[in-house]
């Protein structure tokens, strides 16, 4: 069952009054959910938002939702993932060889991090729980799923009309010479904004590091180099313990301060080489070219201890800063990141629970997590590869 429809809290980076459309043209939202209580529950949320004009409609079938993907037929889309015989993984797979462009959010009644991965890799732009799913937490995504796409869109326009530009000055280059210099400033400016649009689309908008699809798209590209080079390349998952905490007892102007402060932290550890992104949260994740699994604990190791260094910025008692931290490797038979991101996840989880502040290795090998006492640095406070 989905949440409170009403409860909770703005994000200080997503402003809610933020205007995507004008007022008098609401935002065309098609709910895909064969039960038909949970979609009176998402209606009876969105309604109550009065700054936020929406006009919902509901599709109760697995191939109607399809036919509406496929045609563009809403704003966004709101998936469930149980749909009868099939899943909104199965929809989102096919409306996605369909042609299908428009932002999509995929809804859940049971947290899996599988399916958070698999959702994302197949484009959809949020992965909620229905569990804790308030109003305020929909509208943040739905603000988001639409301004990324809407960024995108222009994006392409952009290039497009910069193509009929140039096409255009060729033609013309020879009678009118002398408007060669205001073609190249044209490009230049051109360029600029392109570029610039490129990075808010990558970039991570509070910290400053990559987002979650940059980090997708490096993940691919050293994948690819990996495997043709026959090089080790080694994943770190980075949680900051008791975050909900920090944010819930402080605020989160705090928090957005202490997501920064350990953002800029841990990229002092890294190589040039390496990536940073954050994935969502407190989640943080770090890409290692060239690294074997025992190169990579040690950074763990040397972040976890960068980070306990740190207190929450301005916070009344100095509230300490920890993080748990799960490592792996990508193998060379792994077709693609996503099943060392699983296993890294699995580690993260180990690290948690065995008491957090510490770092944990599940090599792909390892069906658990093998203790490698030779890795740990003595009275180091990390629990090394044990679970």
């Amino acid at each position: 069952m989905i949440g409170d429809p009403i409860a909770g809290v703005e994000h200080p980076g997503l402003p809610m009054k933020a205007s995507l459309r004008p007022q008098s043209e609401p935002i065309r939202i098609i709910c895909i959910d064969d039960d038909e209580e949970e979609f009176v529950l998402l209606s009876h949320m969105l309604s109550s938002l009065h700054d936020f004009p929406v006009e919902l409609t509901w599709i109760e079938t697995f191939e109607a939702g399809l036919a509406a993907l496929s045609q563009n037929a809403a704003d966004i889309f709101l998936i469930d993932y149980c749909l009868g015989a099939r899943t909104g993984l199965d929809l989102l797979l096919e409306a996605r060889r369909m042609g299908s462009s428009r932002p999509t959010l995929l809804l859940t009644g049971q947290g899996n991090r599988e399916i958070d991965l698999h959702a994302a890799a197949l484009g959809a732009a949020d992965y909620l729980e229905k569990g804790s799913l308030t109003a305020a937490m929909l509208e943040r995504s739905v603000r988001y799923a639409l301004r990324q796409w809407m960024m995108m869109t222009a994006l392409k326009e952009s290039n497009r009309e910069l193509m009929r530009v140039q096409d255009q000055l060729e033609a013309e280059k020879a009678a009118l010479a002398r408007t060669a210099a205001d073609l190249a400033e044209a490009r230049n400016v051109c360029d600029a904004q392109r570029q610039e649009m490129e990075t808010i689309a990558l970039t991570d908008a509070l910290t400053g590091i990559a987002n979650r699809r940059h980090f997708t798209e490096i993940a691919e590209r050293e994948v690819s180099r990996a495997r043709r080079h026959n090089n080790r390349l080694s994943l770190l998952l980075l949680d900051i313990d008791g975050f909900k905490q920090i944010n819930d007892g402080l605020g989160h102007a705090y928090g957005d301060e202490t997501l920064c402060l350990f953002s800029e932290a841990v990229s002092r550890e890294l190589r040039r080489s390496d990536t940073l992104a954050r994935l969502g949260g407190d989640e943080f994740a770090i890409l290692s070219p060239q690294t074997a699994l025992a190169g990579a604990f040690r950074l763990g190791e040397r972040i976890r201890r960068a980070v306990s260094a740190l207190r929450v910025p301005g916070s009344p008692n100095g509230v300490r800063v920890a993080v748990s931290i799960g490592v792996t490797d990508w193998q060379a038979g792994e077709p693609a990141i996503q099943t060392a991101l699983g296993r890294a996840d699995k580690a993260l989880y180990r690290a948690k629970r065995s008491g957090r502040d510490r770092v944990c290795v599940l090599a792909a090998e390892d069906d658990v997590a093998e203790p490698y006492p030779d890795l740990v640095p003595a009275g180091s406070a990390s629990a090394g590869f044990t679970e």
